[in-house]
């Protein structure tokens, strides 16, 4: 439903509900949604547009909105003496372990960029990755409003690591050169698509 001020949307039999207030410029996501900070629950930053349209997509997929962390903290570095916080995690079907973890971009040279990244040396998601080894996926997402079609399009890079070969890596560069030398830079779809369900 629209108002001048308020755009929303439910989810779940109507029990979950996203709230954008145009006035306020704040994103109100449902309190089953657990968030690490309020950093994405603004207008601040195109990406957290980017954000939003994922968590959207998530819950029309039909994850679980308890299942669905923003900004969970991490370390981050060799040292791990810095810190970064994971945009998006997703837990598993029972909710135990982590399934998902989500790095958003705005669309284009951002998104390109860390794409970029990811290939020179793993990039945040396997620094993520490292530290929760439950994860069975790693994705970075970006998505873009289409005025010609008046649609949005998103794009994601997905990788596989419910793989033995990752299993045995002790940091992030054993990791990262496994997924180079062993698995070629693989990437495919996995999470989004039409005829992939939910926790798949």
């Amino acid at each position: 439903q629209e108002t001048e001020q308020i755009f929303s949307k439910k989810y779940s039999n109507d029990k979950i509900q996203i709230k954008v207030n145009f006035d306020t410029k704040k994103i109100i996501y449902p309190k089953e949604i657990i968030k690490g900070d309020e950093t994405t629950c603004n207008f601040s930053h195109p990406e957290n547009f980017v954000v939003l349209e994922c968590v959207n997509r998530l819950l029309d997929k039909g994850y679980k909105a308890e299942h669905i962390q923003l900004e969970p903290l991490y370390k981050l570095g060799h040292n791990s003496k810095s810190s970064g916080k994971a945009d998006i995690l997703v837990k598993n079907q029972t909710g135990e372990k982590t399934y998902i973890f989500i790095e958003c971009k705005t669309f284009g040279s951002e998104f390109n960029k860390e794409w970029n990244n990811m290939k020179n040396d793993g990039g945040q998601l396997f620094s993520y990755f490292q530290q929760d080894k439950n994860a069975k996926f790693l994705c970075l997402y970006t998505s873009n409003f289409d005025e010609q079609n008046s649609e949005i399009d998103y794009k994601n890079q997905v990788i596989n690591v419910n793989k033995a070969n990752y299993k045995i890596a002790n940091n992030v560069p054993e990791l990262f050169n496994i997924w180079k030398n062993f698995y070629k830079y693989e990437s495919s779809a996995g999470i989004f698509e039409k005829d992939i369900n939910a926790y798949a």
